[in-house]
């Protein structure tokens, strides 16, 4: 568990968070009945499936404990071995998108890179993964992806890891014949020379991109 004075990350795939698993059934429920969000499907079977993440992990207020800010998983299911993706199924509540963050992709970024993310590196260097990686799905976040893995790449809470946007597209999931599942893959190493191992296209070969 990660805290500041101001705010805490609690995976509630741990048995002593199990009273947090309300509050994010109740975070989801409000998510699918205003689908504004253009990702809302992505959240909709969480309420059953959140515990097969290796973390699941979410963001509150420590002044507002039932409020839910953001949410984000670990997963290493399909992946090969010693592959772990950060910031899977990541949400940020409307509520908190509207502040200054960096870089100007959406808002979405600034909470998970400053308090999910971390906790989440940590847990893999401790879980003994070789390598971690961010995917964003529309291609149109290529420039966003490097200037992600720039900044990243010079925090000094992330254990000095070095960030790279990968060329091409990688595989993210099993319906490889779906464009939405060959993503941007920003990769970083755990392990001195180990390299990302996923299946690779070249983005041109794609033929609909994805929304």
């Amino acid at each position: 568990m990660i805290s500041n004075k101001t705010f805490e990350v609690i995976n509630l795939n741990l048995s002593e968070n199990k009273p947090f698993v309300k509050t994010f059934e109740k975070t989801i429920d409000e998510i699918s009945a205003n689908p504004k969000d253009t990702l809302w499907k992505n959240y909709s079977n969480l309420k059953k499936n959140y515990c097969k993440y290796d973390t699941f992990d979410v963001l509150i207020s420590e002044s507002a404990r039932d409020k839910i800010i953001a949410f984000a998983a670990t997963q290493s299911n399909f992946f090969p071995a010693g592959h772990l993706r950060l910031l899977s199924r990541s949400f940020v509540h409307s509520n908190f998108r509207s502040e200054n963050r960096m870089p100007t992709h959406s808002s979405r970024t600034s909470f998970l890179s400053n308090y999910i993310l971390p906790q989440q590196l940590k847990w893999a260097m401790e879980n003994n993964y070789k390598g971690v990686f961010v995917s964003f799905q529309n291609y149109k976040l290529r420039k966003f992806a490097n200037r992600w893995a720039e900044t990243m790449s010079q925090k000094s809470d992330l254990f000095g890891l070095q960030w790279k946007v990968l060329e091409g597209v990688y595989q993210t999931c099993s319906d490889f014949k779906s464009p939405s599942c060959w993503q941007i893959i920003v990769w970083a190493a755990l392990k001195p020379g180990y390299s990302c191992e996923l299946n690779f296209r070249a983005e041109d070969t794609i033929t609909e991109e994805p929304n």
